[in-house]
């Protein structure tokens, strides 16, 4: 914790009241100082209402043991002024030794300082205004670290400033650049980029430019740099996978020659990755919902679970109307109750549930509260975010660069255009939802095993659909499960390209508008089934030993890739589909109203008690209504779900 002690009597430094109805904030006003020289400054109050000219930080506090001092003064120079030490974490100290300027005052925004954090109340109104803060800055600056792992020719290689995707790709023809290039797969697995704050002070920045060490670059040109890393490890990858003339072979010898150990290559893959989701952001921010950005933004680093809501918070497109408040006071599952009530009530839907997908068996309270950082109570059980059915993202080519916009509409109807029925007991942290029983799971399969560069899908999934001791592999594509088969492997949907440039995505207020342009026609492509020609690749596929490499050219494989990952075939007493790993015999598959999926939910005991949940599932014919049909057919019949 930020902590002020007098230098000449050991108290805590007490921090002046911030007047809210004024969204006062502090700044930090650095004096100016030379390399060598302990880091000056002082605290200065200001409205936002007045629009102040500041600079803000963007960094990682890192290790709270390790701390180096500030001299704080209550004045603008050190004469006449009470002077505090001010323990900052050593790599903020280390920031504001690089920035600082040796003629002049930087002011600027530092969250550890600015914000009182040991009053939970004064932060929770701060961290409410934060993304006005950043969006209202100047220039955010970006703090990697000091320099190592040759940080500086990665940083030198940046500062080439290429001018566009091809420009930083000729880069990488250059033997010269080689050391270069291999020190930027270094510095993209540096912790910065995996922090969950920086989504949001990064996508509302006006202008940003990146420190590491003594060296600087700019924003734009470190993303086409990091674009241009992100097209040679894939451009690698499919080579390898398929070395023929029409394989685009890989640029950069240094890299393709470089004998990367696993643990390297896996988090270079996860820094680029983090990097991409940084860069869509900055275009996305008020235009994607919550639900959306709370899926992309899992799995980051976070001290406080909390955070995790409150770190995207100002960039989902209903932010105004999720009557959602900042708030340390409450417990972590309260947090997490409130954000799924908000997001319900401002859109009735209820797929927010579907970031449920639990990864081993969780017969206990509070099944339903999604575990969007970690564990809490009892609980530390793990859920998926990621590979959710209701979450997709639609290809828009933007300024000569294909965009991957996620929209917040679903793309299947299960439970036709009925809107979330349901209840909240907060006292006992339950909820009560209607719908309709469709199924129930008789079977449950052996997950896809996991290798470097893809999945192999269990040859046990062949087996048991098309019953192979009593049919011969080569008559796969005339067995009645064939259909269902494959077209369950891809959820029976293809990502959307919209291939025409009209689109101005600037334009657009959230990006679910693009569903609606010409006619509707996206919409429908959207929702459309898989291509049948995928057919014939399927029986191909099946021939062989059911790899599916993450590099793959095959929009049938690729479509494997976006969906069943963390996922297990399941049979059914009616058809067969896609569940959580946790999923059991006996568990009951219902079709929730307000919800675009089916939901997997586990009696307890004998059902009377209620249910836990489970997941969500693609079960095949059972997407696009069809259980809303059969009601209205008076085939089934709307039950109550109380799910603990």
């Amino acid at each position: 914790m930020a902590e002020f002690i007098s230098s000449e009597a050991p108290l805590p430094y007490v921090y002046g009241p911030l007047d809210t109805s004024r969204h006062e904030i502090r700044l930090l006003n650095v004096h100016p100082g030379n390399a060598g020289t302990k880091v000056q400054a002082n605290l200065i109050v200001v409205s936002l209402a007045d629009s102040p000219s500041y600079e803000a930080l963007s960094y990682t506090w890192g290790d709270s043991s390790q701390t180096s001092t500030i001299e704080l003064f209550d004045g603008e120079s050190a004469a006449n002024s009470s002077k505090f030490v001010f323990k900052a974490t050593t790599n903020l100290e280390l920031a504001l030794q690089h920035l600082r300027y040796s003629d002049g005052y930087l002011i600027l925004w530092v969250d550890s300082i600015c914000i009182n954090q040991n009053d939970n109340i004064e932060k929770s109104s701060q961290v409410q205004q934060m993304s006005t803060i950043f969006a209202s800055a100047s220039r955010v600056c970006v703090w990697l670290g000091e320099e190592y792992g040759y940080s500086d020719h990665a940083l030198a290689l940046i500062s080439e400033c290429p001018k566009d995707l091809d420009a930083a790709l000729d880069l990488l023809s250059k033997e010269e650049r080689g050391l270069s290039w291999r020190a930027l797969t270094f510095l993209v697995q540096r912790p910065y980029f995996s922090r969950s704050w920086i989504v949001q002070e990064v996508a509302l920045a006006k202008d940003i430019t990146i420190f590491c060490g003594s060296e600087e670059c700019d924003w734009e040109s470190f993303q086409l740099i990091v674009r241009a890393l992100i097209a040679e490890a894939n451009a690698y990858a499919i080579y390898k996978e398929n070395p023929h003339p029409s394989a685009t072979p890989p640029r950069c010898a240094a890299l393709t020659e470089w004998n990367v150990p696993d643990s390297h290559y896996f988090n270079w893959f996860h820094g680029t990755r983090n990097i991409s989701c940084l860069a869509s952001t900055r275009i996305s921010a008020g235009k994607a919902g919550l639900k959306n950005f709370l899926a992309t933004c899992h799995g980051r680093a976070i001290t406080n679970p909390k955070d995790v809501i409150f770190s995207v918070l100002g960039l989902a497109s209903e932010a105004q109307s999720l009557d959602l408040e900042v708030n340390y006071e409450q417990e972590t599952v309260d947090v997490f109750i409130d954000a799924v009530e908000s997001i319900v009530n401002a859109t009735g839907s209820l797929d927010i549930l579907c970031h449920n997908n639990w990864t081993q068996v969780h017969n206990h309270s509070h099944s339903w509260v999604p575990r969007f950082a970690g564990g809490f109570e009892e609980c530390n059980c793990e859920g998926y975010l990621v590979n959710s059915l209701t979450i997709s993202e639609i290809l828009v080519p933007d300024g000569g660069v294909v965009q991957e916009l996620m929209v917040d509409k679903s793309p299947y109807t299960a439970a036709g255009d009925t809107k979330a029925a349901i209840s909240f007991d907060k006292a006992r942290r339950q909820i009560s939802v209607q719908g309709v029983k469709i199924d129930e799971i008789t079977k449950v399969l052996d997950l896809p095993v996991p290798y470097r560069g893809g999945i192999q899908i269990p040859k046990q999934w062949k087996g048991d659909v098309f019953n192979l001791s009593n049919t011969s592999s080569k008559d796969i594509s005339k067995n009645k499960n064939f259909d269902p088969f494959w077209r369950t492997l891809v959820a029976n949907r293809e990502q959307l390209n919209i291939w025409t440039t009209d689109i101005d995505i600037s334009s657009l207020s959230t990006y679910n508008d693009i569903l609606s342009l010409n006619n509707y026609t996206y919409l429908s492509q959207y929702r459309a089934p898989a291509p049948s020609a995928w057919a014939s690749e399927a029986e191909e596929w099946l021939k062989g030993d059911m790899t599916v490499p993450d590099t793959s050219t095959s929009e049938f494989l690729r479509g494997i890739i976006g969906y069943i990952r963390s996922k297990r075939f399941v049979m059914t007493r009616e058809s067969m589909g896609l569940g959580p790993e946790s999923a059991e015999n006996g568990d009951i598959v219902c079709v929730l109203f307000g919800c675009s999926v089916p939901m997997v939910l586990r009696p307890v005991g004998d059902g009377s008690v209620g249910f836990y949940l489970v997941g969500e599932a693609y079960l095949h014919s059972m997407m696009d209504g069809e259980a809303i049909e059969l009601l209205k057919d008076g085939k089934i019949t709307v039950e109550d779900f109380a799910i603990i």
